[in-house]
């Protein structure tokens, strides 16, 4: 079965990431004001959208906590992975620091 991935993932190095968390593998691409987490090439794990109109410009994941990083460029979203069930897992927006120098 073929899987539809939402957004387009944007052209340019920091828009996408890898890592290992605790035995899961994470791909992280944002698209727009998404962010998009998958599994694996066909595995959608979790989509979360902002609010704000801002595009979003880098993505980051810490391997040894799970965290994922996102930023504007006006500020920065920090994303705590809460729990996981049957290989998903789920994320909290944590922190946000707004108006970056």
């Amino acid at each position: 079965m073929r899987t539809i991935l939402p957004g387009k993932p944007q052209a340019k190095l920091q828009a996408v990431c890898t890592a290992q968390w605790e035995g899961l593998r994470l791909v992280v691409y944002i698209s727009g004001s998404g962010i998009v987490i998958l599994g694996g090439p066909h595995d959608l794990i979790q989509t979360i959208y902002h609010d704000e109109q801002s595009e979003l410009e880098a993505v980051a994941i810490d391997e040894a906590t799970g965290k994922i990083a996102t930023c504007t460029s006006k500020e920065v979203m920090i994303y705590n992975p809460y729990g996981r069930e049957e290989g998903a897992l789920k994320v909290l927006q944590t922190s946000t620091v707004t108006h970056l120098p």
